[in-house]
């Protein structure tokens, strides 16, 4: 969950990044700043039980996104670079961690790398990529419910996430097209997303991967029900996942 604070959009005649003259050339090979985004935000996972049981873990985190957008370059279209400060506790209140985050994260339609810009890839399936590297440090002084130790933690490492529409919509790009399922169309998708990190200073290793199915109740997306399974280590509480999850799901 988040709460966006303050955004320098490019598209208001406010914003700073952009000349002054709407009529000068830019050079797209030169990278340049493109907007800024700062937001409060809170993620929460893991169990709470009663009474209390020895193998009950959990993470939840508070902290502010400042994110920075870079477009024009060689190589990508637009950058995204991240800062993000947090504290981190568990469900009960009993954990007390400190951290940052810094992250970095290309977008690249042409290789429909961050998201696609056109007409979908086949008339079967549409589909993208993300890649996002992450450098996380963080102090422990109170373990609470995670199985971490106390002492200082240097984590780097890198998500990927793939991404799947099965019947995609056409008709923006080709209105004469025939859909091959009408009833299908932008209902169906799925998500195959691996995170792994490396800590430098314990030489641990934490690979969490994941895959979710879902289907779109509504046609824009707003409500669905999902499926997923998630397996491996995660970096935040050092606890081995294994878990199955159906949920209903409602985009505010």
């Amino acid at each position: 969950m988040s709460y966006v604070l303050s955004q320098n959009d490019p598209m208001s005649p406010c914003f700073t990044g952009l000349s002054d003259d709407p009529y000068a050339k830019r050079d797209f090979n030169v990278p340049s700043l493109f907007g800024t985004t700062v937001a409060l935000w809170t993620d929460a996972q893991g169990t709470i039980n009663a009474p209390r049981t020895k193998s009950e873990k959990s993470a939840m985190k508070t902290g502010l996104d400042a994110q920075a957008a870079i477009a024009g370059g060689p190589l990508f279209d637009l950058q995204y670079v991240i800062a993000s400060p947090y504290a981190q506790t568990d469900l009960r209140g009993e954990a007390r961690i400190y951290g940052f985050t810094a992250a970095w994260e290309p977008f690249a339609p042409n290789a429909r790398l961050g998201g696609t810009i056109g007409a979908p890839a086949t008339k079967y399936l549409d589909w993208f990529w993300q890649l996002r590297a992450e450098a996380d440090i963080k102090r422990v002084d109170v373990v609470g419910a995670t199985a971490l130790t106390r002492g200082d933690y240097t984590w780097g490492g890198a998500v990927a996430r793939l991404h799947l529409t099965p019947f995609p919509d056409r008709s923006i790009y080709d209105p004469f097209a025939e859909p091959v399922f009408a009833d299908l169309i932008g209902r169906f998708y799925a998500d195959v997303t691996v995170n792994y990190h490396r800590e430098f200073n314990r030489r641990i290793d934490a690979l969490l991967w994941g895959v979710e199915v879902g289907f779109n109740i509504t046609p824009d997306g707003a409500a669905s029900v999902s499926v997923s399974y998630t397996d491996g280590l995660d970096k935040d509480t050092l606890i081995k996942q294994r878990q199955y999850l159906v949920a209903l799901n409602y985009k505010l």
